[in-house]
């Protein structure tokens, strides 16, 4: 047989098999061979594809006018085709971005394995953070301006990871005034306390509770007199508030988010409290108030489907069944592959999340040591102005004394820093008002 006869009978085989055996090997051959075998040859052009990555990951770029909502009607049929899981979409220019885990158990927690806190950004993107990555290697980018955040896991899940992944990507904001950090922590400032100096104002409950409640409730109504403010000024103006030093976006993160709906005794402020903090989440994004609430709990007894559905972004960490996860993120979610009750103890930060688009998506965030917190706080230190006051005006009592009647929940430290005195004057001049009073 000579090489006539050779090439004569390769050409069927290379007919059958849609070109020749190297060429069938190349991953952009694979899934151009998987979309045919779906009937989608037609509609689109695999313009590039490679297969590896740190977790085996293949990629398609692929040119096509589909919308992509129809794209999650082929992927279970394209992923089995090539024998992977079920693909991550997203949008590019001029089509389509497909990215395929390896088959196995379980993949996106597989594949989310620990990394350092990102260091901030010169100019943080407070519509797109980059504080979390997913599976395949892509930063995910969390969007803060214009978003609520509700994050829900168990204990131990890593609810301290997303706050701290959130304050470093805010850091700089914050030292530039552009964004004012506002605190809830009911564990008596052991989790925000590390970053006090961050913060605009800070409420932790002491030996007190009624001044706790009192302090909590003042902290929310001011949130809602700032918003109304600013919805009142930006009538017939613009729809959306934009963050400056003079009007910054304020972040209230509150930690232990339940507290405010079972853990206030005092019924009067209990019903104030949730009456504004309903308000801010209704109101709150077009003014610049976010809320990021953490919880641990998500049983309909513990956080209301009125107040749960109020928060449009969710976080869902690991949790003890499935029923919880169905409450936090939604059925579909859950059906759609958040699995959070099979989030293992293992990998705290690991979550799924759940957008306005209500697909999840698996995502891991780092953890933030005592340490970097620390250095963070010193470098990027909220620095409120200082007050001094002119010759002819209040003297430095009235102002310390003023500073303490309007923000109780100030510490003398801060009051000093404001009134720019020592904090043994302020102690002094507070102790000897309250034993006037």
């Amino acid at each position: 047989m000579n090489w006539l006869d050779i090439a004569a009978a390769a050409v069927p085989l290379a007919a059958v098999y849609g070109g020749t055996f190297a060429y069938q090997r190349t991953p952009r051959a694979r899934v151009a061979r998987a979309l045919n075998d779906v009937g989608l040859t037609h509609y689109m052009h695999v313009k590039h594809a490679h297969d590896g990555g740190p977790y085996g990951v293949l990629t398609a770029d692929i040119n096509t006018v589909m919308p992509i909502e129809k794209w999650w009607d082929y992927a279970p049929k394209i992923a089995q085709q090539l024998n992977r899981h079920t693909p991550l979409i997203t949008p590019r220019d001029k089509g389509v971005r497909l990215q395929f885990l390896p088959a196995g158990d379980n993949p996106d927690m597989t594949a989310l394995t620990t990394w350092d806190t990102p260091n901030p950004q010169a100019t943080p993107n407070l519509r797109g953070l980059p504080i979390a990555r997913d599976p395949y290697g892509n930063t995910w980018r969390m969007p803060v301006f214009g978003a609520h955040w509700l994050v829900l896991g168990a204990i131990g899940s890593g609810k301290g990871s997303v706050i701290w992944s959130l304050i470093t990507g805010l850091a700089p904001a914050i030292r530039a005034g552009t964004v004012k950090l506002w605190g809830v922590d009911p564990k008596g400032g052991v989790e925000l306390g590390f970053g006090e100096v961050m913060f605009d104002r800070l409420v932790y409950n002491g030996a007190d509770p009624a001044a706790w409640e009192t302090n909590l409730a003042a902290l929310f109504a001011a949130a809602r007199t700032a918003m109304d403010a600013r919805l009142e000024r930006m009538r017939g103006t613009s729809r959306l508030h934009e963050p400056t030093p003079d009007e910054p976006l304020i972040v209230l993160v509150v930690d232990e988010f339940l507290t405010l709906t079972l853990g206030i005794a005092d019924r009067t402020l209990k019903t104030q409290i949730e009456r504004d903090l309903i308000m801010v989440l209704s109101k709150g994004r077009a003014a610049g108030v976010t809320v990021i609430a953490c919880a641990q709990l998500a049983q309909k007894d513990a956080l209301s489907a009125n107040l749960r559905d109020l928060f449009p972004y969710r976080v869902g960490l690991r949790m003890t069944d499935a029923e919880q996860a169905r409450m936090a993120l939604g059925g579909d979610a859950v059906r759609n592959g958040a699995e959070c009750h099979r989030i293992p103890d293992t990998r705290p930060g690991a979550a799924y999340i759940v957008g306005e688009k209500g697909r999840p998506r698996a995502v891991r965030f780092p953890w933030t040591s005592d340490t970097r917190i620390l250095e963070i706080a010193r470098e990027y230190r909220n620095r409120p102005t200082r007050r001094t006051a002119p010759e002819d005006g209040p003297s430095k009592k009235d102002t310390i004394l003023a500073l303490h009647a309007a923000h109780p929940e100030w510490e003398p430290t801060r009051i000093a820093q404001d009134a720019g005195c020592s904090d043994r004057c302020v102690r002094q001049l507070i102790r000897k008002a309250a034993t006037t009073c």
